[in-house]
């Protein structure tokens, strides 16, 4: 049951408002004096990710043709089988769009000036043939993305919301395979003893946690609720486990909806990359 039950529909709205407000306010004070550097950095969502989610020009469109009764409903929520047809649907329509326009670009439009210098990020000043050069592997470059990512998505069992354990001898680093190198460079989470995690400096991107005695419990129930989320975790351990690593595994065992131990040692194909 509503909590504003009790409250006239002005002040259900002025109530409305000032939630409104004050989020937007918070918002700003939260973003006050940042690096623009920092807006875009992230285990999970970077500040630019929130501000586009905020961002909510569709929803506030469609309010407007409701509140001129050029609508009766919102449009209904659709499957994401459906949503990801009509998003390929509409990246075709703009593909088309983009080809069409190229093609119909004359030699002296090809020639014209397009961007300007950026000393910042040192992109070049180009024009119109020197952009779309650049551009044109946009798709190809992204498609061996989506290819590498549908490869982790397996190897990770992400749809099981799996837990990964891969077991590593620390003393040779070196010899990790690379199948297991790209797991570790694509997780989101790296849980290990503090030598692990020295010896694989420079060879993971996610964020690391150090497994401590006083806090194993606390990384496990972390971990099983990040794989539910979605995230893709791994719990490094020695091929040799101190009682630490043994107890921490015992633990996963019990309490993850699924684990996928990895031995390199054993298998080295078993990340089936």
């Amino acid at each position: 049951m509503s909590t504003n039950a009790g409250m006239s529909l002005s002040e259900r709205k002025i109530k409305v408002l000032e939630n409104l407000d004050r989020g937007h306010k918070a918002l700003h004070e939260a973003l006050s004096g940042m690096d623009p550097e920092d807006a875009f950095l992230g285990t999970r969502w970077s500040v630019w990710d929130v501000i586009k989610h905020l961002d909510s020009e569709g929803f506030v469109d469609t309010l407007e043709t409701l509140s001129r009764g050029a609508a009766h409903l919102f449009p209904p929520f659709t499957s994401r089988a459906e949503k990801l047809k009509s998003d390929i649907s509409h990246l075709d329509q703009t593909f088309a769009r983009f080809r069409k326009l190229i093609e119909s670009l004359s030699e002296e439009q090809l020639l014209r000036e397009a961007t300007p210098e950026n000393t910042y990020n040192t992109f070049p000043a180009l024009n119109m043939i020197e952009l779309l050069e650049r551009f044109s592997n946009h798709e190809s470059n992204h498609a061996i993305q989506i290819e590498k990512t549908l490869t982790y998505i397996a190897a990770f069992n992400a749809r099981e919301k799996a837990v990964t354990i891969i077991t590593l001898n620390i003393d040779t680093p070196s010899q990790i395979p690379d199948n297991i190198l790209g797991m570790l460079k694509h997780a989101d989470y790296l849980a290990a003893t503090a030598p692990i995690l020295s010896n694989l400096e420079g060879k993971f991107a996610g964020l690391p946690i150090e497994l401590l005695d006083k806090n194993y419990q606390e990384v496990v129930a972390r971990l099983s609720r990040e794989s539910k989320s979605g995230l893709w975790v791994v719990l490094c351990v020695s091929s040799q486990p101190s009682q630490l690593e043994s107890d921490c595994i015992t633990l996963a065992t019990q309490q993850c909806e699924k684990i996928i131990h990895f031995n390199p040692h054993i298998d080295s194909n078993e990340a089936g990359l």
